[in-house]
């Protein structure tokens, strides 16, 4: 099952200084039937104005994601944690037991970010923060975990969930394959006949000419997939994107079950998106 919400369904919300889409129920937002998807609670995309300010509030028992897209965030929480996420950065602030934070721009620039809430599997633990930067070349051509919690996904930024999230970019003739088998999900990248090394990326095939595609050992299987109760979601940052068979714009999102196999395909502008692999 592959249902898709155009961008034009998203909730809307905007005040003096931020223009935001939620794609779950949110603040004064509330729909019964839209109550989040898997351990996926929120998914904000926010553009935030120079000045603007989310001041101190609180949070517990939630993985909160932040993803800068453009612009930089300023971050300040009641664990004493402080710092910058730039674009090209991601930031995971582990709620636990509780925790409060305030956040801001930083500079004279707007900044766009998502910010996401995947509920944790144990409540009650440590707050904790950190982030992490990323490289364009990282993302390009494959599925690049940046922050995850599934047993044999490494990344930058560990999750308190059986969970991970993917950055990437493809271009135009470029097809990402994600493929579970028996209750489990193979990574599928493959670049010349051979499998891409890294048991977190899952590089393209079909490149573009001029594009250096990578090879070499194999990536194995990336633990439990779609099928058996798991759940995937897609964002489409920008670009367009065909999702198996279905077509996706930017601003368009993808709530996936019961699949055997995902395969990403770039349109004729290519696509810059966000996956999530969810219990």
């Amino acid at each position: 099952m592959i249902s898709i919400v155009k961008s034009s369904e998203r909730h809307h919300y905007k005040n003096g200084w931020l223009s935001t889409y939620w794609h779950f129920s949110f603040d004064d937002y509330y729909d019964p039937r839209n109550m989040g998807w898997g351990a996926l609670r929120v998914f904000n995309d926010d553009v935030v104005s120079p000045g603007g300010i989310f001041p101190m509030h609180p949070h517990a028992n939630f993985d909160v994601v932040t993803i800068v897209l453009e612009g930089a965030l300023m971050h300040k929480d009641s664990a004493g944690n402080s710092g910058v996420i730039a674009k090209d950065e991601v930031a995971m602030m582990g709620t636990g037991g509780g925790i409060m934070h305030s956040e801001e721009t930083y500079g004279e620039e707007p900044v766009h970010l998502l910010q996401i809430w995947i509920e944790q599997k144990v409540r009650g633990l440590a707050p904790s923060w950190k982030k992490a930067a990323y490289t364009e070349k990282e993302i390009e051509g494959k599925l690049y975990a940046i922050a995850s919690g599934r047993k044999g996904i490494d990344a930058p930024l560990q999750l308190n969930r059986d969970a991970a999230i993917y950055r990437a970019k493809i271009e135009k003739g470029e097809k990402i394959e994600y493929a579970p088998t028996d209750g489990e999900m193979e990574a599928r990248a493959t670049a010349g006949g051979k499998k891409a090394a890294g048991a977190h990326e899952f590089a393209s095939s079909g490149a573009v000419a001029g594009r250096k595609k990578e090879s070499g050992g194999s990536i194995g299987h990336a633990a439990a997939g779609i099928k058996n109760a798991r759940r995937a979601y897609v964002f489409v940052i920008s670009g367009s994107l065909l999702l198996n068979k279905s077509k996706m714009e930017d601003g368009d999102s993808a709530k996936i079950a019961d699949e055997n196999k995902l395969e990403f395909s770039a349109g004729n502008d290519g696509a810059d998106f966000v996956f999530f692999d969810l219990p």
